[in-house]
């Protein structure tokens, strides 16, 4: 008589084995037929970020490319939503989309194989969001503390926040553990670009005098503030109307490419 168990057994490990031949065919398949570009967006937990993935993933900027992209934070809270994230990307179903991934930023393999990296971090920005809810605890307290004593609103001190100040020093040197952290493993050709707008200047800085495993030719800051400069200032030596929509269509396009090249 036949020992059923030991026959199911053995029919399972035979299907065990072939399941697995069969991923690594495929795996071998993909790897063979896809043109693979890796981008790592730092910072992706940015509310602008958000709006940026619909033309990131379309063929406009990385046409004919098989995009795999890493999102990073630097906070393990917002892990679930750059997932939310990635579930909507996913959903997208772009032709050019190959797989998303999510880390944290200080992890070594973050910025492995990577061919582009964004980044949105901004260091100023997360201060300045730490002041603000330091002001609504503050003056949640003095309200409280107010009610209690029953003062009328005339009868109230005027709230005068502490003015925010910025250390500049500190700004850098976390840049500078950025940089540092990124050019372990990245390629010769990677490309940086750097979008963090309050604090770009120092960040640009940072980055070129720290990385030293790429041209600073492939590190680019780009500030919205000095973007506009510009744009004014070619448009007044074209002696075009800033608020034309032809110079508006003009410089759209001179500043793409700009982007792109």
């Amino acid at each position: 008589m036949v020992n059923s168990s030991a026959l199911f057994r053995l029919i399972a490990e035979e299907n065990l084995q072939q399941y697995n031949q069969n991923i690594e065919y495929n795996k071998k398949y993909i790897e063979q037929t896809i043109n693979p570009y890796y981008i790592c967006i730092i910072g992706a937990d940015h509310p602008c970020a958000y709006a940026l993935f619909p033309d990131l993933i379309s063929s406009k900027i990385f046409p004919n490319r098989d995009l795999c992209i890493r999102l990073t934070t630097n906070d393990s809270l917002k892990i679930p939503s750059l997932k939310a994230i990635a579930m909507e990307i996913e959903d997208l179903a772009c032709k050019q989309f190959h797989k998303i991934e999510i880390t944290l930023e200080n992890e070594k393999k973050s910025y492995e194989n990577m061919d582009f990296i964004l980044i949105l971090d901004d260091y100023f920005s997360d201060e300045k969001e730490k002041y603000f809810d330091s002001l609504i605890i503050e003056k949640t307290k003095l309200k409280k503390i107010y009610d209690e004593a029953n003062l009328f609103d005339d009868e109230r001190p005027v709230f005068v926040p502490e003015k925010i100040t910025y250390d500049l020093k500190q700004a850098f040197n976390y840049y500078q553990r950025l940089a540092n952290q990124i050019q372990l493993t990245i390629k010769p050709t990677c490309q940086i670009l750097l979008a963090c707008n309050n604090s770009i200047m120092i960040a640009t800085q940072a980055f070129i005098q720290t990385i030293k495993t790429i041209s600073t030719n492939n590190i680019l800051g780009l500030s919205r503030i000095i973007e506009n400069q510009a744009k004014a200032r070619i448009g007044k030596k074209l002696h075009l109307d800033i608020k034309s929509k032809i110079l508006f269509l003009f410089l759209k396009i001179l500043f793409d490419l700009i982007r792109y090249y």
